[in-house]
């Protein structure tokens, strides 16, 4: 009906007309269509899109607990009797076991804890194991955190990462392409040491003893406002050490207005370090801080400063030579510095591996070895290896050094030693075992001996001076064989040294004086280790003297010449 009426109303013409008209409107309308909702063929944006690391790395735990046991328990003492820190050091390793079962979790600006941190080696250190997110289901076994923050990492730098050792948390905005990055390593895994690595734009400001990291491109909440605490002294588990050691922050600065500007800018990384603690006994100067310090300073081969908190000149004056030889920088006393200092990276902390010993398996894979000959090269000691009286037929007696100590432990009868050994066919030298006055000149005449000998203590330290394949012998006072091992006689083979221990009997004791023959003191004194350090400590080390069995000693000092004809 419809297409009656609408051809009555037009003509033929005017129908064709009408048509061709709707046939072009139709062919408009399609192609307006196709334009507007034409198919995009080009890549996905959504394909370039990356998923920050830090939701699946907020947290990642290190198993260390192989490495939490008696390895840290350790006090010697120094040899003119500084029992203050012989007093203390062990006390925090019978805590040892109860640390492995700790877990720290990561600080925000309101909530620190100054127990949270541990050592963590720099990037080049490659001190941990990479946790890329399908591995993070891998870290079951915990039990010391460990945290590694990377803040604005590029594409190659995250293909670079996976051939690397640092554990990473990645946040990449895609806008800090003409900014400098900063990374804050923090490592939570090791038992003896705290320390953090930053690098990038990092302040220092020394007297309100905090680390300030601008981090604009982040969102400063949740996880990006954690904060660190650490005090930068190598013994975290002893109380008493770490007492009066200054607490350091490092935090994240994350508007431009709170950022201090540079006084000073360096273009050399940092270390900040400690001379509190148990700094001035000559065992734990070593173990605690120069031997740490070396493992860490070294690879800049001196372009490095070291900033001081805690300051002691006369400490600083003891070692200079040592310190000297790994940073070409005068010291900065870091408390007093009212300016910002700016460097390009920092370490806060050192990292301590063993008892006054290197773990060659541990970054940066140094040895002992290699710090005994350094310590050679900084004093300029001429001896590299000890005598060989196989090839020299009687025309020089080798040397040997006598340690000797005023307050506890002193070898009682030390003038029939000296004349039985040189009946044995030695120079016999006696000397204090901490002379502090003129170190450079003790560590010559250590080095010019072959043999030293000496009771337990801090003074047998010096064998660090001594040359190669020379021996120590140590007097092994009652109930402290485990002790003295592990702190000497391991160290010292290491060293390539020829080691020898004589067990003082019960009748060799001044303790046979205090005590019944029969008494728990002889019979088991192990069961007073179990009632504790101080103790322990009071009876073994304080209380007794020694008086060797002159006759029983002579056969040790000919075996220790036998091992110099090699």
């Amino acid at each position: 009906m419809y297409e009656k009426i609408l051809a009555r109303s037009f003509s033929r013409y005017e129908q064709r007309k009408l048509g061709y008209g709707a046939f072009f409107a139709c062919l408009l309308v399609v192609a307006s269509f196709c334009t507007v909702f034409k198919p995009y063929l080009g890549p996905l944006p959504i394909l370039n899109l990356r998923m920050s690391m830090d939701s699946g790395l907020k947290m990642l735990m290190t198993n260390d607990a192989s490495k939490l046991h008696n390895k840290d328990f350790t006090p010697p003492d120094n040899a003119d009797g500084d029992l203050q820190a012989e007093n203390r050091t062990m006390s925090s390793d019978f805590t040892a076991e109860a640390e492995k079962n700790i877990t720290v979790e990561p600080e925000t600006d309101a909530q620190t804890d100054s127990n949270a941190l541990q050592p963590t080696s720099d990037q080049g250190d490659h001190n941990v194991t990479v946790l890329k997110p399908s591995l993070v289901d891998q870290a079951e076994n915990i039990s010391l955190p460990l945290v590694v923050e990377n803040v604005t990492m590029t594409a190659d730098q995250a293909d670079q990462a996976k051939n690397t050792t640092m554990v990473q948390e990645v946040e990449d905005r895609g806008e800090a392409s003409g900014t400098m990055k900063s990374e804050i390593s923090c490592n939570f895994a090791l038992p003896r040491s705290n320390s953090c690595n930053i690098t990038g734009d990092v302040r220092v400001s020394g007297i309100s003893g905090t680390i300030l990291v601008p981090r604009f491109e982040l969102d400063p909440s949740g996880e990006n406002s954690r904060s660190w605490k650490i005090k930068p002294y190598a013994r975290k588990t002893d109380q008493t050490a770490m007492e009066f050691v200054r607490e350091w922050s490092v935090k994240s600065v994350f508007q431009p207005k709170e950022v201090p500007e540079c006084s000073v800018t360096h273009t050399v990384p940092a270390i900040v370090f400690s001379n509190s603690g148990y700094s001035g006994n000559h065992f734990h100067d070593f173990t605690d801080t120069l031997i740490p310090l070396f493992l860490g300073a070294k690879k800049f081969q001196g372009e490095v400063k070291f900033l001081v908190t805690n300051y002691r000149l006369s400490w600083l004056n003891k070692y200079r030579k040592i310190l000297k030889k790994l940073s070409k920088y005068e010291i900065i006393d870091i408390d007093k510095e009212v300016s910002t200092h700016c460097f390009p990276n920092v370490i806060l902390g050192l990292t301590s591996q063993k008892e006054l010993d290197v773990d060659p398996s541990m970054p940066p894979y140094s040895s002992q070895q290699d710090f005994t000959r350094f310590v050679r090269d900084a004093y300029s000691l001429p001896r590299s290896a000890a005598i060989d009286l196989s090839k020299d037929q009687g025309s020089r007696k080798p040397r040997l050094m006598i340690i000797s100590r005023k307050a506890t432990r002193r070898l009682i009868n030390i003038g029939r030693v000296v004349k039985m050994a040189k009946r044995v066919g030695y120079k016999v030298v006696v000397a204090e075992g901490n002379n502090s006055a003129n170190l450079a000149k003790f560590a010559e005449s250590v080095n010019s001996c072959d043999v030293l000998l000496g009771v337990h203590g801090a003074g047998l330290t010096n064998m660090v001076f001594l040359p190669r394949n020379a021996v120590l012998v140590q007097i092994v006072p009652l109930g402290l064989e485990w002790l003295s091992d592990f702190d000497f006689g391991q160290p010292a083979r290491d060293m390539g040294l020829n080691y020898l221990d004589y067990g003082v009997t019960k009748e060799e004791s001044s303790l046979i004086q205090q005590f019944p023959a029969d008494h728990i003191v002889f019979t088991d004194p192990y069961s007073f280790q179990k009632k504790g350090w101080f103790q322990f400590r009071t009876i073994y080390l304080d209380k007794q003297d020694i008086k060797v069995d002159v006759k029983r000693l002579q056969p040790l000092l000919v075996k220790a010449m036998e091992l110099l004809h090699r």
